[in-house]
């Protein structure tokens, strides 16, 4: 996958630049980071444009699908966030997962390069 320490998942670096949060699968869950201060990282299988809510909020954005030019790559350049699309990252029955199945904390952080497709924990 890569020779990062702490890399859990890769996928196609669609808008560049790093950024760290928790992640929120969907927006109650955006809703209780955003409450609390804590800065989140939205992960979904894909976004359509009525999602920008959700995304403008984010430090990042990560999508299962998609592509460079699918609807969560182009909010996030626009928006100005790091984006990933195709990551190996897997939401299982409402979870997190990795690239290997592992189940992802819900307290864990991640960290996003844009650039380079890596999806890292801290």
């Amino acid at each position: 996958m890569s020779d990062s320490p702490n890399c859990i998942a890769k996928g196609i670096g669609a808008s560049p630049g790093t950024a760290r949060g928790k992640f929120a699968l969907d927006a109650k869950r955006a809703a209780v980071l955003v409450a609390n201060k804590e800065a989140y990282v939205l992960v979904a299988h894909e976004l359509a444009r009525e999602d920008a809510d959700f995304a403008m909020g984010a430090v990042a954005i990560v999508t299962t699908t998609g592509g460079i030019t699918a609807d969560a790559a182009v909010m996030a350049r626009a928006l100005g966030k790091p984006c990933i699309v195709s990551s190996t990252l897997r939401i299982i029955e409402g979870r997190l997962c990795d690239a290997k199945d592992a189940l992802i904390s819900e307290d864990g952080v991640l960290e996003i390069d844009g650039l380079s497709g890596e999806i890292r924990t801290i």
